[in-house]
């Protein structure tokens, strides 16, 4: 009895041991085929399939003609996997002259691999690695390798950008247009046997790349070349610590060339690893400054616009004026008496300036400055797009009433070049802002767009941007050395001679040199504005920018063959 009671507890237990062993296994059969089922699916799929990602090709970038800025070419990369090489010395006679190795050196390579895949060759061109591939040599891998190109570089070095050794856009255009230009890459699954080879009879299932989209820039290549061999002779010439030129068209926004140095080559192989990387910005939307004296031209359009004053509107200055607790003086400290607006432009006078600002009072001063994009990014499609300073009544900011005043000759405001183009080719197009424009076409696989200029707001009136340009023009004329003054052409302009704020105040020591204008005056082709960082010959305006401007203008006036606007010496118009 005692006996029977023990064997049917051995047996209860080696029943109890077999449930709980098919608990276990019910279980982790559930786990594997229910609660795991993807991952497991997924090795699964890994041993019986090889899948090889397709990278898409990246979008050209091209200059306003068509021709190609930026461009990838195919190549691939050769590996070889030397555990499935069975006699490494045929292998090489084979491959090495395909490929231009010495077939000894090769072997050697090739026996002291180990069990990791050994990279060959990189950068082989489409038509060497088609010969490769008709070797039909076990145990070699093709992988692609597109590698980016800039026919044209350095131009537009710092507008284009470039891509880092993933392909993916790192500064400039490049950056900021990535996802356009990238397209999405497609994948290859194919069956593949023991060896991790693709069977040639097998199952292939592909989901093919799409491209990316090429972009059609507004930029002129002749005015870029023209821009940036004058850029190359400012920094020789005056040492400035940099210096930018823009072009717009002020009709469009479109950005018709646009550059600073110092720069940088895309094409450089140590671009990936320099520290410099302050480079790699688009300088004339990222960085700010206070603009000076360039900047009464907007001050001027919003008096004339509001009423406030006229061209002909008679002030008195004293040498200074006063207001909010500060006194601005005049840049050469002296005092014209009573004198016009028009005349006080031209003569860059600060209290006439500071006396129209403070007529217009704060809330009119600063909504037309707004309205001309002071202040707000200017929405081109370039990285870094900057807002820029401007303080306000009531902004959250320290404001305070003596602003009112240093504001009218562009103190204590920061813009960027492109914003202050934009802006004063808002006069130059009637008194329209547009946007700035970098980006004319994009063509991808979806078909063309065309991006059509963008209309902002309208600023002034068509009749008060008439009246500023001609005072511009009176600001070109009357100067005592005329710099700016192209024969046969309305030039209107305006220098500048920004002090640079240092802790100890403003220095005269340093300054920004700047020169914008367009032309001809009254039917503007282009904007041209130019700024000259700290240069060590000369700190003014009118002596370092305003002839950069006219060599631009002159050259431009002739390539366009843009007429006369008024009859030459002689009576040849």
């Amino acid at each position: 009895m005692v006996e029977d009671k023990g064997r049917r507890w051995r047996l209860l237990a080696v029943l109890g041991v077999c449930a709980v062993g098919a608990i276990l296994v019910v279980a982790k059969l559930f786990y594997v085929q229910v609660v795991r089922q993807d991952y497991y699916r997924d090795l699964a799929l890994q041993e019986h399939w090889q899948k090889q990602v397709v990278p898409a090709r990246r979008g050209t970038i091209r200059a306003a003609d068509g021709q190609p800025l930026a461009l990838s070419v195919g190549y691939e990369t050769l590996y070889a996997v030397p555990q499935r090489i069975a006699n490494a010395q045929a292998f090489a006679e084979r491959l090495a002259p395909v490929i231009g190795e010495a077939p000894a050196l090769l072997a050697e390579r090739l026996r002291a691999g180990g069990d990791q895949p050994v990279a060959i060759r990189s950068g082989l061109p489409v038509d060497i690695a088609e010969r490769v591939r008709a070797l039909r040599l076990d145990g070699l891998m093709l992988r692609p390798q597109p590698a980016r190109q800039y026919p044209e570089a350095p131009l537009a070095a710092q507008l284009l950008g470039f891509v880092g050794r993933d392909h993916q856009g790192l500064a400039g255009l490049e950056a900021s247009q990535d996802r356009t230009l990238a397209g999405e890459p497609g994948v290859v699954y194919a069956e593949r046997d023991t060896g991790g080879e693709e069977i040639a009879l097998g199952r292939r299932v592909s989901q093919p790349a799409m491209d990316g989209a090429d972009l059609v820039l507004t930029i002129d290549r002749f005015a870029q070349r023209v821009v940036e061999n004058e850029l190359d002779a400012v920094m020789e010439k005056h040492r400035p610590a940099n210096a930018t030129i823009v072009v717009m068209q002020p009709r469009t926004g479109g950005i018709l060339a646009m550059a600073s140095r110092p720069s940088y080559d895309p094409r450089d192989p140590e671009l990936l690893v320099r520290t410099d990387t302050a480079l790699f910005r688009v300088p004339e939307v990222v960085d700010v400054y206070e603009p000076g004296s360039v900047f009464k031209v907007i001050t001027m359009s919003a008096g004339i616009d509001s009423g406030v004053v006229t061209p002909d509107t008679t002030i008195n200055d004293p040498g200074y004026f006063t207001y909010g607790g500060i006194t601005v003086r005049n840049w050469d400290g002296g005092a014209l008496g009573t004198i016009t607006l028009r005349v006080g432009l031209a003569r860059s006078n600060n209290v006439a300036l500071a006396n129209v600002s403070t007529r217009l009072g704060a809330e009119r001063f600063y909504r037309y400055l707004q309205a001309f994009g002071i202040g707000r990014p200017t929405g081109v499609d370039l990285p870094g797009d900057a807002s820029g300073i401007l303080r306000t009544p009531g902004g959250g900011s320290l404001w305070s009433q003596g602003d009112l005043a240093t504001n009218a000759f562009g103190q204590g405001v920061a813009v960027s070049s492109l914003q202050l183009a934009a802006a004063v080719s808002a006069i130059a197009n009637g008194g329209v802002l547009l946007r700035p424009q970098i980006i004319r076409e994009a063509w991808g696989p979806q078909g063309q767009e065309v991006r059509r200029p963008e209309v902002v707001r309208r600023v002034i009136s068509e009749a008060a941007a008439r009246t500023v340009t001609d005072m511009m023009v009176s600001v070109v004329e009357m100067s005592p050395s005329k710099p700016a003054v192209i024969q046969g052409y309305r030039v209107a302009g305006k220098t500048g001679t920004a002090e640079l704020p240092t802790p100890q105040g403003y220095s005269r020591a340093q300054t920004i040199a700047t020169f914008v204008g367009f032309v001809p005056a009254d039917d503007p082709a282009f904007v041209v504005l130019v700024k000259v960082d700290r240069p060590q010959d000369s700190p003014w305006g009118e002596i370092v920018a305003a002839p950069i401007f006219k060599r631009v203008a002159v050259a431009l006036l002739a390539h366009w063959r843009i007429p006369p606007s008024e009859p030459t010496p002689g009576g040849r118009s």
